[in-house]
């Protein structure tokens, strides 16, 4: 893709992986993907986006290498239009 990006994600105090597990990290990454559709979709629509909150949320059944589950996002989208545009917009299924 040509972008590269830097997150800092220190290690652990033991020195035994990071701070962050793979499940925080690709919640993280749902809830970036979400937040950067509406801004895409809100362009295409004319209409102004003047934040976005996302917050992602799922399970993880016990042991290492679980799939995520139930995953869901609770999200707030303030902008320049009526209520009923604005959630039709956060409705929209872009992922």
């Amino acid at each position: 893709m040509g972008n590269q990006h830097s997150i800092k994600n220190p290690a652990k105090e033991n020195g035994e992986g990071s701070t962050a597990n793979g499940g925080e990290l690709l919640f993280l990454a749902l809830a970036t993907c979400y937040c950067n559709d509406i801004y895409r979709e809100a362009n295409k629509m004319g209409i102004k986006v003047t934040s976005v909150e996302v917050e992602c949320r799922g399970e993880f059944e016990p042991g290492p290498g679980s799939t995520a589950q139930n995953v869901t996002f609770d999200a707030k989208v303030t902008a320049d239009a009526e209520g009923k545009v604005i959630k039709g917009l956060m409705n929209t299924r872009i992922l």
